[in-house]
């Protein structure tokens, strides 16, 4: 390929990663290694892997050329691997070499008892180059077949390379610049059945998870047909149309046509009362001219009310169904599903996505079956683990903490609808959750289009019982501000506002910029003073105001930085201040280096994109995976912290399709907490390891501020403020009693 690749691999996946300028058939990809050359390709790749070095120094100390102790004392661990590059600088010079002037072409292995000691400790205990090399011999030989299936998504057994750690990385790359986090990986299988929404079932069967097989054995067992006496099985007959004979019920059969009850049609049983419809379906289902269509869905349907999930020709091949001369000939199979297909039209068969059918009432029994015992599987652990597990899953917690911009990204799709104090964000938020955080990165995601901020509270209105707060338009590092995705934007404004709409202000400067903003569109700060005729403080209090209200954003964050510095500077009156008086930093820049663009309205909820609002059902379920993605376990407690106005009753609903399609799990996960509960299945182990585990988040400090400062709501005792310096410190997932002040 003439460029190095990016590359992953597990236990079970290999990623490459060519440009988009490489083409080639798949086909070609097994001949790109073969069996004859395998080992030696092998030993070369081995050769620069830190493997080696630590298999050298191991076979140096068995064989006692560099000891681990001497004298009584254990040798210090560098001095061993000075020795051991030593001795291999003096037995294996081509690769203790630097490798820019070598020669070009493989690296020679001398033969040196150690050298070869090493090589094959390293092919042979690690990896399994036999293996490699047999396999390769058994695909060249043809009796390993290799499939390639070129698809415009990954498969779903893709997806954990796709999203690998950076341990399963075999190149260089960082994280952020990976060509496989560009690759979209949908959260389902899509729909596979019919569209609309049957009776009696949450979601469409396509995509409902998978059923239990205990669960559906159990249903299969409690519908199962077990007469009696003859009226049991006189009954059973007028159901089914046309029963095949049964050993165990020959006796009652007798009775029943020696009394002109039943009969026989062909080889199967028949009731007197419907020996007519019988029949026509054994007609039907013997001779291609014959046709009863609604006589042979009746008999089909009543055998699928008791005999569970079935494919068609188990149905036929068991002897339910009477057959032609030829076993599963085309006349029977066919009207088979004829009959099927009917059923499923008159809504009382379904057709799964593996191919059997099931009667729709039983498979609605199935269903809620298989969820029950998913259901009793959860293990329900204490409010304090869940809190402990919560600093973990927000990455508070000590070695939890996201790296670099891509990081912070999923930090905040994370807290995105979260309303916290403007100056809380770059001072705790983000630092507390993103190793090394840099404001550089905040505006780089908002210029690139991936991140907004903004209100998205309206800001109410001053009344005669509620006087207008003052100050309401100077930039106050208090004004709760929404970081968020921006193509998540649209239906976060309408979850959180709903009819509400932000008061627009009639007089002073705020009025005077919104006009410019409605009439010219996006502008920069500079255009106002000249279009309005104010002063450049009049412009930023009036954006400020316009901010508070949730009518206007930028394109950066540093807008916000800009205007919290400009306040602190007046407010210093001409002394010079520094980042850390604004917004607790040291920088004394007034933003990060990057302009802050353009201002703008916020987008009225529901325009972006269709210029549609999105439907309820789409709206609750969007806020039912934010819940997810943020809280990991979703109860009622949870949902009332948030600024949703979207109901319970509809997230629930949301949650009980998401369960149903086997994407999230129910169940009991938290003692503490009230109601249906729900949680993300990742979400489920990490709780589950964390209760094992009573070390892990047990010393937690968040900010007031902060989302996880859960005190005087979802856990018991006196409420920690949302103030500026004030914190909360958590130790084994208990807050502690006194609140201490955040340098």
């Amino acid at each position: 390929f003439d460029f190095e690749l990016q590359a992953a691999a597990d236990d079970d996946t290999v990623v490459l990663s060519p440009g988009p300028q490489h083409s080639f058939p798949l086909a070609q990809v097994p001949a790109m290694l073969q069996s004859a050359t395998a080992y030696d390709v092998l030993v070369q790749a081995v050769l620069p892997h830190p493997m080696l070095a630590a298999r050298w120094r191991w076979n140096l100390n068995r064989a006692l050329v560099v000891p681990r102790s001497r004298g009584g004392a254990r040798r210090p661990i560098h001095l061993q691997r000075m020795e051991a590059e030593d001795i291999l600088a003096a037995t294996w010079p081509s690769l203790a070499a630097c490798q820019e002037n070598a020669p070009p072409g493989p690296v020679p292995v001398p033969d040196h008892v150690l050298v070869r000691q090493t090589v094959s400790d390293c092919l042979t205990e690690p990896l399994d180059a036999d293996g490699l090399v047999h396999l390769l011999g058994e695909v060249e030989a043809g009796r390993v077949t290799v499939h390639f299936v070129e698809s415009a998504e990954p498969s779903p057994l893709a997806h954990g390379i796709l999203t690998g750690k950076p341990f399963t990385f075999l190149d260089g790359a960082p994280l952020e610049e990976r060509r496989t986090r560009a690759v979209a990986v949908p959260r389902g299988l899509g729909v596979l059945g019919p569209d609309g929404l049957p009776p009696g079932l949450p979601v469409p069967p396509g995509e409902l998870a998978a059923l239990d097989p205990v669960a559906e054995a159990e249903v299969v067992d409690q519908v199962r047909p077990g007469p009696r006496d003859a009226d049991e099985l006189h009954d059973l007959l007028l159901s089914l149309v046309l029963c095949r004979e049964v050993t165990a019920w020959h006796s009652w059969f007798e009775e029943l046509v020696a009394d002109g009850r039943a009969g026989l049609v062909g080889d199967h049983w028949a009731a007197t009362e419907r020996r007519d419809e019988a029949e026509l379906v054994h007609l039907s289902l013997t001779d291609s001219l014959i046709d009863a269509d609604e006589a042979l869905a009746e008999c089909v349907g009543a055998h699928l009310d008791v005999a569970g999930p079935v494919s068609v020709d188990r149905l036929v091949d068991e002897g339910a169904l009477p057959s032609g001369t030829v076993r599963g000939a085309p006349v029977t199979v066919a009207r088979a599903r004829s009959g099927l297909a009917r059923c499923e039209a008159q809504g009382s068969a379904i057709e799964l996505p593996d191919g059997r059918w099931c009667a729709r009432h039983l498979l609605v029994r199935i269903h809620s079956a298989s969820r029950s015992r998913r259901r009793r599987r959860v293990e329900a652990v204490p409010l304090a683990t869940f809190v402990r597990f919560l600093a973990c899953w927000q990455h508070v917690a000590p070695g939890t903490r996201a790296e670099g911009r891509a990081g912070l990204l999923a930090v905040i799709e994370q807290l995105q609808g979260i309303e916290a104090p403007a100056g809380e964000w770059e001072r705790q938020l983000l630092p507390a959750r993103v190793a090394g955080y840099d404001p550089r990165w905040l505006d780089e995601l908002c210029l690139a289009g991936q991140v907004a901020w903004g209100r998205l509270t309206p800001r109410s209105e001053p009344s005669p019982d509620r006087p207008a707060h003052r100050g309401t338009a100077t930039p106050s590092p208090a004004t709760p501000l929404a970081i968020v995705c921006r193509e998540d934007l649209s239906w976060m404004l309408a979850a959180v506002r709903a009819d509400r709409r932000p008061p627009e202000p009639s007089v002073g400067a705020s009025a005077d910029v919104l006009a410019i903003l409605h009439e010219r569109g996006a502008s920069f700060r500079s255009e106002f003073p000249g279009s309005t005729g104010r002063l450049g403080s009049d412009i930023d209090e009036g954006l400020w105001d316009l901010v508070s209200r949730g009518l206007v954003t930028a394109d950066a964050f540093s807008a916000v930085r800009g205007l919290l510095v400009g306040r602190a500077r007046r407010r210093g009156r001409g002394r010079p201040v520094t980042r850390r008086a604004a917004l607790g930093r040291t920088s004394t820049l007034p933003g990060s280096g990057i302009g802050e663009g353009r201002w703008s309205l916020l987008p009225e909820p529901g325009a972006a994109g269709s210029g549609a609002g999105p439907e309820s059902e789409e709206l609750a379920e969007a806020v039912a995976w934010q819940l997810l993605a943020r809280w990991g376990v979703v109860a009622w407690e949870v949902w009332e912290r948030e600024s949703y106005r979207v109901p319970w009753r509809d997230v629930v609903r949301a949650m009980r399709r998401l369960e149903a399609r086997g994407q999230v799990l129910g169940g009991r996960f938290v003692a503490g907490m009230s109601g249906e509960q729900y949680a993300a299945a990742d979400a489920a182990d990490l709780l589950l390891q964390i209760h094992r585990d009573p070390e892990r988040a047990a010393e937690v400090i968040v900010a007031g501020a902060d989302p996880l400062n859960l005190t005087g709501g979802l856990l018991a005792g006196p409420r920690v403020p949302s103030m500026r310096n004030r914190s909360v410190r958590f130790s084994n997932g208990v807050p502690t009693a006194a609140t201490a002040a955040v340098s």
